[in-house]
């Protein structure tokens, strides 16, 4: 079975590059412009042994719900998934701080996609996002 990865990032091209990335390392690739209407339907039934997913990849600036926001309310209902990342091109300090509170992996825009693989657990050729 497909491990699950849930990608919210406002930006169409950037989301559908990482999907097609991500789809073609063998993912199944749960693609939202931002995580509002994703909570609002999805979320909430989480238990402790189940998940929706087996990462999630979130920018941080979305209209509706910050990506660090988002992390926080999931962290707060009990999400059980482990794998969190945020991405940005302007990170500040406090965010930063509070990303890395929050357990999450930090990516800086632009990044490569080896960075994601890295993040992932596997290697893969060098290319920027």
């Amino acid at each position: 079975m497909k491990r699950r990865i849930l990608l919210f990032e406002n930006d169409n091209d950037l989301r559908s590059l990482l999907a097609g990335y991500l789809k073609s390392r063998g993912f199944h690739v749960s693609a939202f412009e931002s995580p509002h209407a994703f909570y609002a339907k999805s979320c909430g039934s989480c238990r402790e042994a189940t998940s929706c997913g087996y990462a999630i990849l979130s920018d941080v600036r979305m209209p509706e719900l910050s990506g660090i926001d988002f992390v926080r309310l999931l962290q707060s209902r009990g999400c059980p998934i482990r794998n969190l990342a945020l991405m940005s091109g302007m990170w500040s300090r406090p965010d930063l701080e509070l990303a890395s509170h929050l357990g999450c992996h930090v990516f800086r825009k632009p990044f490569s996609l080896r960075e994601v693989a890295q993040w992932l657990g596997g290697p893969l050729p060098g290319k920027r996002v």
